[in-house]
C-alpha cells in the first residue's frame, strides 16, 4: 500500500471517529473502531506486488464472506470507510444505490464482497460510507 493510501487511511479514521464523537451522546462508554484491511480481491495488477488469489466468487468464498459479514454485523457499525475516488465534496458514495445482492456473485470487488455486503445484511441504507481517496502516481514513487 503506497504511503499517500496509509496517510490516507488514517486520515480517515481519524475523520470518523471525530464525527462518531460528535453525534454520540455524551457516555462514560469508550469509542470502538474497528478497522479491518484486506488485499484486493479483483487483484487488477495495479499493487506493487500483486499475488495470485484465489477467485472470491465461488461457492465456498461466498459462504466465508457471508460468515464474515454476519460477524462484522455483531460489531455494529456505525461508519464504514473504503479506499476508492469520490468526485462528492462529502467523500460519500452513491455506488450503493445500485448494490444488488446479485452483485455479490458476479463482482469480485472487495468494496462490494465485504462494505456493501455488510451494508445490505444489516439493511442500513443510512450507514455512512466514506472513501478514503487517493491517486498514487507511482507505488515507489516516495511520499
Amino acid at each position: 500500500m503506497c504511503m499517500k493510501v496509509q496517510i490516507a487511511s488514517l486520515i480517515c479514521l481519524t475523520t470518523l471517529v471525530s464525527i462518531s464523537l460528535a453525534e454520540a451522546p455524551v457516555t462514560k462508554a469508550p469509542v470502538q473502531v474497528m478497522v479491518l484491511g484486506t488485499y484486493h480481491f479483483a487483484n487488477p495488477g495495479q499493487d506493487l506486488h500483486n499475488m495470485k488469489v484465489d477467485n472470491v466468487l465461488t461457492p465456498e468464498k461466498q459462504a466465508e464472506l457471508a460468515d464474515l459479514a454476519e460477524r462484522l454485523a455483531r460489531f455494529k457499525p456505525t461508519k464504514i470507510a473504503v479506499e476508492a475516488v469520490s468526485d462528492r465534496a462529502d467523500l460519500t458514495t452513491m455506488k450503493f444505490d445500485g448494490f444488488t445482492r446479485d452483485m455479490l456473485t458476479k463482482d469480485p470487488d472487495e468494496r462490494v464482497q465485504v462494505a456493501f455486503r455488510l451494508l445490505s445484511a444489516a439493511c442500513w441504507a443510512s450507514l455512512l460510507i466514506m472513501l478514503i481517496a487517493c491517486q498514487c502516481r507511482s507505488s515507489t514513487e516516495p511520499f
